[in-house]
Order: C-alpha cells, then structure tokens, then sequence
C-alpha cells in the first residue's frame, strides 16, 4: 500500500510459551484474531468512505480519493495485523488527513474544451451547496429555467487553463476520526471472538 495512514495490530507478549500452552487452542486463537481485525478494518475503511460530504469531513468531489482506500489484513505466527490506507499518487491525502502545503499545479480541463468556475453570488450559493452534502457539479450547477435551459450567472469564468499557486491546506481529518469511533467496537469484538474461540 504506498501511502498507509492507519494501522492496527494485535500481538501476543509472550507468544512462544503462551501458545505452545495452548497447543490445542493456538489455531484458534490466531484465526480469531485474523478475522476480527479482517471485519474490523474492512468496516473502519466502509466508515471512512460513507463519511465523506458530511460536515466536518472532506467534501465528495471526484470520488477519486474514496476509491484509493483499501484493506489488507495478514497473520502470522504470533498474532494478526490489520492495514487500512490510500492508494495515492501524490501526497493530497495525507495533506487532508494532517494539514500541509499543495503543491503549485496547472489545472486543464479533461472532457470539455474548456474550465468553468463560478465567483461572487454563484459561489457563495454553491458553497452553501456543499454544506448540505451534495456534489462540487451539482452544488454549482447553472440554475435552469421552467423550460430546462441553463441560466449562466453574470459571475461565471471560462479558460483554457488555470495556474495554482501553492498553497496551505488546513487538516481536515478523515481517517483519525472514524478509526477513534470505531476502535472500541473492534476492541470489543477481539475480545469476544478469542474468548469463544478459548472455550471452543
């Protein structure tokens, strides 16, 4: 996983002389374990995607970054450890997740011939539009008349291309929160399943 963000294991101290106490439990217990943090991260990784385009949380663009993040788990001979990050290509997601600099960066349209952005009242509108979870194209939507014709506002930009400068992208945190909310119940569901797997 190139950009990791969140992981989480379980070892056993003392593993050698625990398990060989449990001889008979040992295939158990490990298995246990490699399925409650199996179902633990893939229901962390379902929490971080739903949350996006809620307040507080990274708005839904592109779906781009919500697709990169995936699950792994693996088990050893001494415990299971479980991984949930980002496939990402540049650094915007760890950005998101702790704050930092973007980088400069020339944005040219890719199926129009050219960009389109709004400014003034329009935006402003559409960026009261986000707030209510809907996405960056329908937040800024040309409003249309009764006859389905789009009504381009006075404050509507066009052009070929457009330079961003760097700039600081203030945190706003997608993995931390949702692996705090749900850490307890995976905690909790560990300690159930070795237990049923002890007196199994």
């Amino acid at each position: 996983m190139p950009d990791r963000v969140a992981a989480f294991a379980i070892r056993l101290e003392g593993a050698s002389q625990a398990l060989r106490q449990m001889s008979e439990k040992r295939e158990a217990v490990l298995g246990a374990m490699y399925d409650s943090l199996t179902v633990g991260s893939i229901r962390l990784r379902g929490a971080i995607i739903s949350s996006f385009g809620q307040a507080g949380y990274p708005r839904r663009d592109t779906g781009r970054l919500s697709r990169g993040i995936r699950s792994e788990s693996e088990r050893s001979e001494i415990g299971a450890r479980a991984v949930v990050g980002v496939e990402s290509k540049g650094p915007y997601a760890r950005i998101l997740e702790f704050g930092g600099v973007q980088p400069a960066r020339t944005i040219r349209p890719k199926r129009k011939r050219a960009l389109r952005w709004t400014t003034g009242l329009t935006r402003l509108t559409g960026l009261v539009g986000l707030q209510t979870g809907v996405t960056s194209r329908q937040a800024f939507a040309a409003p249309r008349s009764k006859k389905g014709r789009a009504q381009e506002a006075g404050d509507t930009r066009f052009a070929r291309s457009v330079f961003q400068p760097a700039r600081y992208q203030r945190a706003i945190p997608y993995f931390g929160p949702n692996f705090d909310r749900e850490r307890p119940r995976i905690e909790s569901d560990l300690r159930k399943r070795i237990a049923a797997a002890l007196k199994g």
